[in-house]
């Protein structure tokens, strides 16, 4: 009978440990918000402990000479004092813009563009 009890004790406490798990990873990723602008509300601390939460990956991506001259030209436009964004926060900028579009436009968008060969030179 006391094996059954220390059986019972052990998956008791083995079902509590992992419901604590569970519960640690729901509260990391419910504390990481999933878009990637900020309202102009949020304060410095809450963006940084967002950022140093959040890992970045490197795409490379294929543009047209026009397309990358356009970046450079909105990068030269909206730079300024103590403001001088990176092409990619221009590019990210942008994916925030369309995500507010609904499918058909952001298709027709992409069906609008000029196509261009797939990888590299």
């Amino acid at each position: 009978m006391n094996k059954k009890k220390q059986l019972a004790t052990d998956l008791e406490q083995s079902l509590l440990a992992e419901k604590d798990k569970f519960q640690k990873a729901e509260e990391y990723f419910t504390r990481i918000p999933t878009p990637t602008a900020f309202t102009a509300k949020e304060s410095k601390e809450e963006r940084k402990s967002v950022i140093e939460a959040i890992k970045v990956v490197r795409e490379g991506i294929s543009l047209l000479p026009q397309e990358a001259e356009l970046i450079n030209q909105i990068k030269n436009d909206v730079s300024g004092r103590n403001f001088f964004p990176s092409k990619s926060e221009i590019i990210r900028a942008a994916l925030v813009a369309i995500s507010t579009y609904d499918k058909a436009q952001i298709k027709e968008l992409i069906q609008n563009l000029t196509p261009v060969k797939k990888g590299r030179k």
